[in-house]
């Protein structure tokens, strides 16, 4: 497997839905030098490919700090691949959420560290959507790599809150109301804070309202002697947001 298979599948779904304007183009992404895709990567995508886990792969969703997301499909099913980037100064910066400081010292190279936060969003998914609680589903994980289900509709993601169009005080008012629900469900059902929460990484249905909590990678046991420092930020961050609704 090499570089030109993978990018043919990608080229080729990108031509699909080219016409819905719906991803971000992005050089850097079929250049490959953000620091998402090394040879392994792409051999496992290729392998993932192979082995019909995904049959499709489609453009950017989201390029992030610690991870680009991409659109792609099992046939019908619609899917979110989630590449942790190989060499992250802002990975390596957040590796004390899961790694104790004598295990740190032993973790030389980044790369390992994005393996890690990787199977602990995995970890994190499985505990939380076997809850039945609103987060992605877990489908796969490997090395950097982890697929979910796509939160979205034919090809097109649900927005971010951030970016959600509000059309009526009475729509804000359920969207707040239904968001403090679920963190309180997400603190007592699965004894999780999410620990890095805000606008951006809360999706909205934008026909149902339904909220949907993403990037988990972070989120801590209330055990943890920080975990109400955590809370009392992301409720606050959450709380600031409001208040351009005249919601306090």
């Amino acid at each position: 497997m090499n570089y030109e298979f993978i990018l043919k599948k990608i080229k080729k779904t990108e031509s699909k839905i080219e016409k819905n304007r719906i991803f971000k183009k992005d050089s850097s992404f079929f250049k490959l030098k953000d620091n998402v895709f090394d040879v392994p990567t792409i051999n496992l995508l290729s392998s993932l490919i192979n082995k019909k886990i995904i049959s499709e792969i489609g453009g950017t969703i989201k390029i992030g700090k610690e991870a680009n997301i991409y659109y792609a499909r099992n046939n019908s099913q619609e899917l979110a691949i989630k590449i942790y980037r190989i060499n992250s100064n802002s990975i390596y910066s957040k590796s004390s959420y899961f790694i104790n400081k004598s295990k740190e010292l032993k973790i030389k190279k980044k790369k390992y560290i994005s393996f890690l936060l990787a199977k602990k969003e995995y970890k994190n998914l499985i505990r939380l959507y076997s809850l039945g609680l609103n987060v992605p589903k877990p489908i796969f994980i490997k090395r950097n790599i982890l697929i979910m289900s796509f939160i979205g509709k034919n090809g097109i993601p649900y927005p971010q809150l951030h970016d959600f169009k509000v059309n009526s005080s009475k729509t804000i008012l359920k969207i707040f109301n239904s968001l403090f629900y679920l963190i309180r469900d997400i603190y007592q059902k699965s004894s999780l804070i999410h620990s890095d929460l805000s606008e951006y990484n809360i999706l909205v249905d934008p026909i149902t309202l339904n909220l949907t909590i993403i990037d988990v990678s972070q989120s801590i046991e209330k055990s943890n002697v920080n975990s109400y420092v955590f809370l009392n930020r992301d409720i606050s961050i959450l709380l600031n947001y409001f208040k351009k609704y005249n919601i306090h």
